[in-house]
């Protein structure tokens, strides 16, 4: 009697286990993340995240400028830098991973550098650029960028 319960058991447990026909949603290299959009700055942080940093405390450095561009970093290494009000070209140049894609170089007209990548998601890159001059000092920050529109 044992035996006959049991086997109805075992075939509802066998039949009531539904297969997982829901798909993983593939993950994306850094590549494909950076070069999936195009990017522009949205804050200047402190290294550690902490504190926005005024704009105004950037003035005369190249940091400054970068508030009024738009990112594209396309396949194959190249970077275009795009004027946010008029949408037109206006600089380029050529971007790559380095440091196992924990670092990015970048290299356009007039301004080169590398730059760690402290986050790298399809909403959100941050950039560290070291030795920035803020007012009378120079320390570390975080580039925070967002999708541009």
């Amino acid at each position: 009697m044992k035996k006959i319960l049991l086997l109805p058991l075992l075939l509802l447990l066998v039949f009531s286990c539904k297969k997982n026909d829901d798909p993983q949603p593939a993950t994306s290299s850094r590549t494909e993340l950076l070069t999936a959009r195009k990017w522009q700055l949205k804050n200047v942080l402190e290294a550690d995240g902490s504190r926005i940093v005024d704009p105004a405390k950037l003035a005369g450095t190249s940091t400054i400028n970068f508030f009024k561009l738009i990112f594209e970093f396309q396949a194959g290494g190249i970077l275009k830098a795009y004027d946010r009000s008029t949408q037109q070209v206006v600089n380029g140049g050529t971007w790559a991973f380095e440091n196992n894609e924990n670092s990015l170089k970048i290299s356009v007209t007039g301004f080169s550098g590398s730059f760690p990548v402290k986050t790298l998601t399809a909403t959100q890159l941050s950039l560290q650029q070291d030795n920035v001059p803020v007012g009378s000092a120079t320390q570390n920050l975080l580039l925070d960028f967002e999708k541009a529109p």
